[in-house]
């Protein structure tokens, strides 16, 4: 059995830089899913935004084409052009494709928060053993007495 050095032993035995190099990769991965996040979350405003605005022309559209329409032939008027009109068909489509997005970068993020937090007390761990290693090793090169 040969000697390892304490260094070889802490990187290629215990993984420590390895643990460490992880921890940068997943906050690194960890960032870029916030950004995906934040950037949804602009395109999903925009987009309600968007919708609300041509939801509200096509109400004055209908009044304008027959101002004498009851309220409820309005009600289902308005109902109708919701449903059927092509703008704003492509505008929900947009504002769907912006919710799965943000879902899907929510979720990447709290997946890379929970490997962070794994490989902190991972280092931790490490941290403990190498202090133990370097006492154990201190103690043991001490002349006995």
């Amino acid at each position: 059995m040969s000697k390892q050095s304490p260094v070889t032993y802490a990187e290629d035995t215990l993984g420590v830089h390895t643990v460490y190099s992880d921890a940068q990769d997943v906050h690194e991965e960890l960032d870029k899913n916030l950004g995906i996040y934040a950037t949804q979350a602009k395109r999903i405003r925009q987009a309600n935004d968007a919708i609300d605005q041509r939801e509200f022309d096509l109400a004055g559209e209908l009044k304008a084409e027959d101002p004498s329409l009851s309220i409820e032939g309005m009600k289902r008027a308005i109902k109708d052009a919701h449903r059927t009109d092509e703008t704003l068909n492509k505008m929900r489509k947009v504002l769907y494709d912006a919710q799965g997005k943000q879902e899907d970068a929510y979720a990447e993020s709290e997946t890379c928060k929970y490997r962070l937090r794994v490989l902190s007390a991972r280092m931790n761990e490490l941290g403990g053993l190498l202090a133990f290693l370097a006492a154990a090793k201190s103690a043991a090169a001490r002349p006995q007495a």
